[in-house]
């Protein structure tokens, strides 16, 4: 805690965590800008990350989402998001009702125009942009990085060191590229210790997870299920936990394991906020296809040591799959028919001579999102108090 006295030589911080009193006048704005073209791992992560802000740090955080003709973006769990049309006077009129403090710009289209909108407001929010996979290939990121252009932006933040060296190679200034590493899991989590409690009651059953992000019936996202009935016909007692996007997903997986008599064998749950709850008591973890949430779905799998399985149309970002962890954990297949699916599940299941051993808790390799969290606020906190008056 900063003593009086020192405050008052340094101004006021603007982000100071208020008082919790219940009170919501005066609520600091943070605004998450989502482009068409924004990486699903960052868009999960940034949800999450805005859920902590908004319960522990009391912040107010708001979403846009841009479109353009190109299509919308897909896989958004966010309720109430703004749709806003690819026009800086536009979103600048967000940007000062209610005024926000702090845009993250999620995407490279996001980026261009979050960055034209701060020339039309003052003072001007904080940008923080978030590049995603291999910022540097594309011709509007050659765009991006004209100096005129990148004077606007506050700091470009990266997961890895190897993706801020290749932001420095392209000529960026080296105090405005940050390295803050991605998170899944919270310090403590109730329904962690539900769904922990659930699976050690029957060391025999065999846990599988998967997301499903689509009530589509022809996606490959239900393959899941299929694997599920054939382990049960197998006679594999198995259970399913589907970390669903949405209640209207979850009312499709329910419709759908009814349909192959193994609803008795999932347990429906969201899949955001706490994705760790959904694979930490799990045996393995299935990628059927590539959906959404299947990058932030193995991040969290690695962090807690469970096996991942994936298709080969999965593709998984170099954060995700260049984790130490990947090299043990991750199991690619070379084929997607379910008879390889099936032969693979019987390398995890857990057999009857080894169901009194406990499980081995292996380390987690990455922070807590509690920690995550602090270095965020502290960098707007360091932005806004050396900030200049006028760009």
């Amino acid at each position: 805690m900063v003593p009086t006295s020192a405050r008052a030589n340094e101004g006021p911080l603007p982000l100071e965590v208020p008082a919790r009193t219940g009170a919501t006048a005066g609520r600091r704005r943070i605004l998450f800008v989502v482009g068409d073209d924004a990486d699903s791992l960052w868009l999960h992560f940034s949800y999450v990350l805005a859920n902590i802000l908004g319960h522990e740090y009391k912040l107010e955080c708001s979403w846009v989402r841009l479109t353009n003709e190109r299509g919308s973006l897909q896989g958004s769990h966010v309720d109430g998001m703004q749709i806003c049309k690819t026009s800086a006077r536009d979103l600048a009129r967000l940007f000062r009702y209610p005024p926000a403090q702090v845009v993250h710009a999620l995407g490279t289209h996001a980026i261009r125009h979050c960055q034209r909108a701060r020339w039309l407001v003052y003072p001007p929010p904080l940008l923080l942009c978030f590049p995603g996979q291999e910022p540097t290939r594309t011709p509007t990121w050659q765009w991006l990085l004209d100096r005129a252009t990148r004077a606007k932006a506050d700091r470009y933040v990266t997961a890895d060191y190897e993706s801020r060296a290749s932001l420095l190679a392209t000529g960026i200034e080296p105090h405005r590229a940050t390295v803050i590493p991605l998170a899944t899991r919270r310090r403590t989590s109730p329904s962690r210790a539900v769904a922990r409690a659930a699976v050690e009651a029957n060391h025999l059953r065999f846990v599988l997870t998967a997301s499903f992000d689509l009530a589509d019936p022809s996606d490959s996202q239900w393959l899941a299920l299929e694997i599920l009935a054939e382990m049960i016909h197998r006679g594999v007692p198995s259970l399913l936990i589907a970390a669903a996007r949405s209640s209207v997903v979850a009312e499709s997986v329910w419709q759908r394991a009814h349909d192959l008599d193994v609803a008795a064998n999932v347990r429906c749950t969201e899949l955001l906020p706490d994705t760790h709850a959904c694979v930490v008591g799990a045996d393995v973890v299935l990628l059927t296809g590539p959906q959404p949430a299947a990058p932030w779905l193995a991040l969290a799998a690695l962090d807690a040591g469970v096996p991942v399985v994936k298709s080969p149309k999965v593709r998984l970002p170099p954060a995700v799959a260049e984790l130490p962890a990947a090299r043990e954990l991750l199991h690619p297949l070379s084929r997607e028919d379910l008879h390889t699916w099936l032969d693979t599940m019987e390398d995890f299941r857990p057999r009857a001579s080894r169901a009194s051993l406990p499980r081995p808790k292996p380390a987690p390799v990455l922070p807590t999102l509690d920690d995550v969290a602090k270095e965020y606020f502290a960098l707007y906190r360091q932005l806004y108090r050396y900030r200049p008056r006028r760009r």
